[in-house]
Order: C-alpha cells, then sequence, then structure tokens
C-alpha cells in the first residue's frame, strides 16, 4: 500500500510541476540541436590485420636430436613459431612513438591531425611538433579491436575527411610492418654472422650439424624478408569509410538531453516548493 502511496505522490509531483518538466525536456531538446548543428561529421575508417600465415617461421625442430620426444618436438616447434611474435610487435607499434616519428613531417597527416576537432566552433587542434606528441594522438583516436575470437584486428579511426582515414591507416600498416621486417631483419644477421663464426671454430659432428641448422634458418628468414611483401602483418580487408557519419547521432543525443532536462526541470520544481514551504 505504501508503494501504491508513494506512486501516486510521485505523479502528483509530476503533474504539478509539469510546466517545469516540460519547460526543462523543451530545454534539452533545443541544446541538443544546437550541439548537433554545431558538431564536424566524423566519419569512421577500418580495416582488418592479420598474422601473415607462416611466412619466415623458424623451424627450431631442425636442431634437435632424431629420437626426440614427442612432446619436446612440439614444444620446440610452438616456440619456434614467430607469427604471433611479430603480429605483438606490430599491433604494439603500430601508435607507437617510432612510426609516429616516421609520419610526423607528413603534411597529409599534419593537416588531418590539424582537422580532428568534435565541434566547428572549437579552433583547430594544434599540430604535433614531436613524436610523442603525434604518438599521443594516434593512441587516442586509432583504436585496435579483436575480431571475435580470432587473431585478426580491427584498427579503426573516426575524422571529418574520409580520405585522410584511410591514408593514416595504410601509412601506419606499412611503416610498422617495415619497421618489424628491419628489427627481424637486423637480429637475423647478427646472428648468422655469430653461427657462422661459431661454425668455423667447431669440430664436433653433431655441433656443426646443429650449428648449420641454425644458420640454414636465419638464411631462411632473410630470403623471406628480402620478397616485397609484409611480412608481420596482412590486411584482409584494406581500409574502408563507413557511408554514414558516426558523429553526431542524433537519434542518441536528442532523447537524452531531453530525459536530462525533463529531470532538471523536475528538480527546479522540488526546489522551489520546497523554498515556499519553509
Amino acid at each position: 500500500m505504501s508503494d501504491d502511496q508513494t506512486m501516486m505522490e510521485m505523479i502528483r509531483d509530476l503533474w504539478h510541476g509539469k510546466r517545469y518538466v516540460v519547460a526543462g525536456t523543451l530545454v534539452g531538446a533545443v541544446l541538443a540541436l544546437l550541439l548537433v548543428a554545431g558538431a564536424v561529421p566524423h566519419y569512421k575508417t577500418a580495416m582488418i590485420v592479420a598474422p601473415v600465415p607462416g611466412a619466415g617461421g623458424v623451424d627450431l625442430g631442425a636442431a634437435m636430436p632424431d629420437n626426440t620426444g614427442l612432446a619436446v618436438q612440439y614444444l620446440v616447434n610452438r616456440l619456434g613459431s614467430r607469427d604471433s611474435t611479430a603480429f605483438i610487435y606490430f599491433e604494439t607499434m603500430l601508435r607507437g612513438a617510432r612510426v609516429a616519428d616516421k609520419l610526423r613531417d607528413d603534411e597529409l597527416v599534419r593537416r588531418g591531425v590539424a582537422g580532428a576537432r568534435l565541434f566547428s566552433f572549437l579552433p583547430a587542434r594544434p599540430v604535433p611538433d614531436n613524436a610523442a606528441s603525434l604518438s599521443d594522438f594516434l593512441t587516442r583516436h586509432v583504436k585496435i579491436v579483436p575480431v571475435g575470437h580470432s587473431a585478426m584486428r580491427r584498427i579503426y579511426i573516426t575524422h571529418p575527411d574520409p580520405a585522410f582515414g584511410v591514408y593514416l591507416l595504410e601509412k601506419l600498416h606499412h611503416h610498422a610492418d617495415a619497421m618489424v621486417k628491419t628489427d627481424v631483419a637486423g637480429k637475423a644477421e647478427n646472428r648468422s654472422r655469430y653461427l657462422q663464426e661459431q661454425l668455423g671454430r667447431t669440430h664436433h659432428p653433431d655441433h656443426r650439424k646443429a650449428l648449420t641448422s641454425l644458420l640454414m634458418e636465419q638464411e631462411h628468414i632473410m630470403m623471406m624478408l628480402a620478397i616485397d611483401e609484409p611480412y608481420a602483418a596482412i590486411m584482409p580487408e584494406p581500409p574502408v569509410t563507413h557511408v554514414r557519419p558516426d558523429w553526431p547521432r542524433p537519434g542518441f543525443l536528442l532523447p537524452l538531453f531531453m530525459l536530462v532536462g525533463a529531470a532538471a526541470g523536475y528538480v527546479v520544481f522540488a526546489a522551489r516548493r520546497a523554498a515556499l514551504a519553509r
């Protein structure tokens, strides 16, 4: 019974304060319309990347004795796979300072960063003058999300200029993959020189066989790196821009502002009634 009375009292209060509630709703609607009118439309550009399957993998099992158990062979093969490691490096470096340093002098990137503002009445965003500030911009605006339970990633950015979104994502993929390839090539060359030196000093047949197998693996890696194709990440789906703007969303903002306005109107009515009751 008390619940019914409480509900009836609330309905009665809303009825008595209907003018304030309606006024607050109208104010909220007007503010939402002004917000939408002043908003700069942003379009979402997204691409999907995936690890390069099997290219350049290091088979450490070649260096193991022929009678190694299946469990050990399985563990060695798992450790020898470089697919996930290279892709993790790619994902980590994509928005990092090294990639940002490659892009900070690009005039198209500089103009795109300056034009990334939500409302037309806001000033232009300051152009990054160093790799750290551009990396901060990339971290806040370029999003990386998993695609289901797979190893693939969807990388997207929302920006007023759809052409800039496509250009930036392509450049990020190119530079990040190239840097992973450069790092792997440097390590492979260092290992190759070391293994050649050790091979010249070793006379034990089994040791020479192991060193030769490892040296062949490093040469295989360098051969794969010489091919002009992605090393760490491929693009099953290149950058594509959605047709409709992702921002603003009138269907979400208008009801939200109207609801907040109605609540604010009721609060004003209740406060005024309490002040008059004193």
